[in-house]
């Protein structure tokens, strides 16, 4: 696990911006992500037709190389990207034998989205719906097979039954390879939207510095679906960071990220960029992420209210909850969303409505 440092990365984010440079750890990893788009071939896919596109660099649990599915439009320059969800694993038990993360140890090609496409097209954040707010933008969808909220960067090894199995854990390595190719695809990009559903809203709350970095120049908004920034038991997360390589922001900036996730509202908030917008749909008892997370429901509730109770007007975050046990709120076929007397559709338009209000509802 390696430390990141918000304020060493807004430094260096200027500082790649005239060198076009990106240091490097003494361990080999690179802390900052490319964004030279001026050495990077953009994705090419014909217009409002779902496309699937390999890209070099990304790759699944498996090994096997894996891509994006695209459906780029003419209309705007505004892009959505949606990193897919699809549980974690961390060790040999969850990832071979209780097979808690999706396609750990399978491939996501052209076959698997082709499968998947139906569900883009009427999903309410990737369709050409009157009610979609992102209407007229690009699409992307990122699936999800590395088993790790899109946030590893690690091979790891795990001893099974049947003899070693190793994994990739290289979901933010993925994303890394894919930045700079969106980048290039739409360079004149006026806002982005990352986000995720379950697992992959994790990803976009932990993702979301690296992708300014890597594009610079757009408003870049965050949308994270049942993805309650909570910290595990310890020793679960002990296990995810060993197994995954997962970066947290320094002690010194982000003393509570160092046991989980619930110190990320509070980071986010105290280092976010003026115009960004942090939304997060929530579920007071989800009972997903108790059992993923090794907590009762009662206590998700309670952490649920003490996260929604944070996002007060003025910190450019606000979280829609609903007091209810299921899971993921922006489904095709959704479960009552109607909250403290407004409806989800509503909020996210005025969530995506920069110049309107927005403020926390729920429970």
């Amino acid at each position: 696990m390696r430390a990141i440092s918000m304020a060493a990365t807004l430094t260096a984010t200027l500082a790649m911006a005239c060198s076009g440079t990106s240091p490097t750890d003494a361990g080999g990893y690179d802390p900052h992500p490319n964004n030279d788009a001026d050495l990077t071939p953009p994705l090419v896919a014909p217009v409002d037709q779902w496309t699937w596109v390999e890209v070099p660099g990304m790759v699944c649990g498996d090994g096997s190389p894996t891509g994006v599915g695209l459906k780029l439009a003419a209309r705007t320059d505004e892009v959505v990207v949606l990193l897919n969800g699809g549980g974690a694993c961390w060790d040999a038990q969850t990832c071979f034998e209780l097979r808690t993360a999706a396609s750990i140890d399978t491939p996501f090609g052209a076959a698997e989205f082709a499968a998947l496409q139906p569900n883009l097209d009427a999903y309410p954040l990737t369709s050409r719906g009157a009610g979609n707010p992102y209407q007229n933008a690009s699409f992307v969808f990122v699936p999800y097979c590395t088993g790790d909220l899109h946030a590893g960067h690690a091979t790891t090894q795990y001893t099974t039954a049947g003899g070693p199995r190793t994994v990739h854990h290289a979901g933010q390595t993925n994303l890394d390879a894919l930045w700079p190719r969106l980048r290039a695809t739409r360079p004149a990009a006026s806002r982005v939207l990352l986000a995720g559903i379950s697992a992959g809203g994790y990803g976009a709350m932990l993702q979301q510095d690296r992708l300014h970095m890597a594009w610079l120049a757009p408003t870049l908004d965050v949308l994270s679906d049942s993805s309650h920034p909570i910290d595990p038991v310890p020793a679960r997360w002990d296990a995810m960071r060993a197994a995954w390589d997962l970066d947290v922001p320094l002690a010194s900036q982000c003393p509570a990220c160092a046991t989980g996730f619930g110190g990320w509202p509070a980071y986010l908030r105290q280092y976010r960029r003026p115009d960004a917008r942090w939304a997060l749909l929530m579920n007071t008892r989800d009972q997903t992420i108790a059992t993923y997370f090794g907590v009762t429901q009662a206590e998700l509730a309670t952490r649920t209210l003490a996260i929604r109770d944070g996002m007060i007007p003025g910190t450019g975050q606000a979280a829609f909850v609903i007091d209810a046990a299921s899971h993921v709120l922006t489904a095709t076929n959704p479960a009552p969303t109607t909250s403290g007397g407004v409806q989800l559709g509503d909020w996210m338009r005025q969530f995506a409505d920069h110049s309107g209000p927005w403020a926390t509802v729920g429970p």
